[in-house]
């Protein structure tokens, strides 16, 4: 591993725990936001942490480590898809009403949980080195959904 592979796997790690303050809100702790709203103002709003997280994550899946691109870029996207219906971000607010209107997806504390855990997922899944792409397609598109209809079908999580 090179200097700057590691440089972005650190950045990469330091973009998730960017995510972190916001899932903590969810879990009704809230002490770091605050901290974050009271040195940082308007740039620690969730949305900002968002972008600047998935950018960070970005680049350590572009430069980075991992055997298949295709299964980090996989989780990347449903998790960033997942964790923009939580937090308003201006260019998704389309989706983010949208999916407001479905019993499936319209618990948004939820979708934040199972977004992170479908990017650790694709991370996780990028180091299986003879993977197909369907199979990453099932496991990273389809299997967070499912959990995801399955929590508001059995009224888990609200």
């Amino acid at each position: 591993m090179t200097k700057l592979e590691k440089f972005l796997a650190i950045a990469g790690f330091f973009g998730f725990v960017i995510l972190m303050p916001h899932l903590l809100v969810i879990f009704e702790i809230s002490e770091p936001q605050k901290f974050l709203n009271q040195y940082l103002g308007s740039l620690a709003d969730p949305s900002v942490l968002l972008l600047v997280g998935s950018c960070l994550i970005l680049l350590a899946i572009i430069f980075g480590g991992g055997e298949t691109i295709g299964a980090t870029f996989l989780g990347l996207f449903m998790g960033f898809v997942l964790l923009s219906t939580s937090v308003e971000v201006g260019f998704m607010l389309w989706l983010k009403n949208l999916m407001s209107q479905t019993l499936l997806t319209s618990n948004f504390h939820l979708n934040y949980v199972v977004g992170i855990s479908t990017i650790l997922l694709g991370l996780a899944l990028s180091y299986i080195p003879r993977i197909s792409f369907k199979a990453l397609s099932i496991l990273i598109l389809l299997v967070p959904m499912l959990f995801i209809g399955v929590s508001q079908a059995a009224g888990l999580f609200q």
